[in-house]
């Protein structure tokens, strides 16, 4: 979705809301990105519950909960509703990129390399084609209904679902990395 989101975010605002919301654009990249990171890593959160360390994911969440606040805060004087975005989207990269995947491996004794790999590379190469489909379409035509987006966004959903069909029945998957999907 987040790549729909970044490729196609103009084109789905125009038809959702109109042309007059267009530069909300800005707000959704800055939003869609951090999130889909943080998303990458819900099993990683659902692993420290289950493990019960509850304590540790709350020693990483709260810091960023309160640097969101703040940049949120202090940035919105000055860049406005971006501001905001970006207060939000930064602890949240960070948090996802940085604190929870090393705390996550020093636990489970896990090379980062390979976690991080596991956990952002191959979904991010998944997303490739689907990226270069999507960028195709919009070249050639512009949706101005749901109808019209809706066919812009199907042959993407069968791109990335033949992706994930090749991946799992035919790549050379060991199958710890499909439990990081």
């Amino acid at each position: 979705m987040c790549v729909v989101f970044v490729i196609l975010g103009k084109q789905i605002i125009e038809v959702w809301v109109g042309a007059k919301y267009l530069p909300s654009y800005s707000i959704l990249v800055l939003l869609v990105v951090p999130k889909t990171l943080y998303l990458a890593q819900a099993a990683s959160t659902m692993v420290l519950l289950g493990m019960g360390r509850h304590r540790l994911l709350a020693l990483i969440s709260l810091p960023g909960g309160r640097l969101n606040l703040g940049l949120s805060v202090l940035l919105g004087r000055y860049l406005r509703i971006v501001g905001v975005a970006l207060g939000t989207a930064i602890p949240l990269a960070c948090t996802s990129l940085l604190f929870l995947p090393r705390q996550l491996c020093r636990i489970l004794d896990v090379p980062l390399g390979a976690y991080l790999c596991q956990a952002f590379l191959v979904p991010l190469a998944l997303s490739g084609p689907l990226g270069a489909v999507l960028v195709l379409l919009r070249s050639m035509f512009r949706p101005h209904s749901y109808g019209q987006l809706l066919l812009q966004v199907a042959p993407e959903v069968a791109t990335y679902g033949l992706g994930l069909f090749w991946f799992f029945s035919c790549a050379k998957v060991p199958a710890q990395i499909g439990l990081w999907l």
